[in-house]
């Protein structure tokens, strides 16, 4: 992959990745704070509703997936800009081909091909 177009991903994956800290900064701080209020699954809730408990709860696990999400995607992004600073960006991680310049323009920080992708998820 060329120079340019190495620096037009390298922009792409930075501002992506200042985005992504930005959202996870405020998750966290809503994560923190609902354990310190004890509104979460394990705590002693005492609401007047079975459903409000549940609710409450499935709101909690779901925050603290997209924490995990977005911690996983940070790592990616750090891979891929990783790779474009040793000029290995842009090629599969499983069979060295290239990978085709509309995957990574959809999803930048993608380290296989569709092909392996598509192998790996059967």
């Amino acid at each position: 992959m060329d120079d340019k177009k190495l620096l037009y991903f390298k922009n792409v994956l930075d501002k992506e990745r200042e985005r992504i800290k930005s959202d996870l900064e405020i998750l966290e701080k809503e994560n923190k704070a609902a354990i310190e209020t004890g509104d979460v699954s394990g705590d002693d809730n005492y609401e007047d509703e079975i459903g409000d408990s549940a609710s409450i709860t499935f709101e909690r696990e779901r925050d603290f997936s997209l924490e995990h999400n977005m911690r996983d995607i940070l790592n990616q992004i750090d891979n891929a800009l990783d790779k474009i600073e040793s000029k290995k960006y842009g090629v599969c991680a499983e069979c060295n081909e290239p990978i085709k310049e509309s995957r990574l323009r959809a999803l930048p920080y993608a380290d296989l091909c569709v092909s392996c992708k598509s192998k790996q998820e059967k």
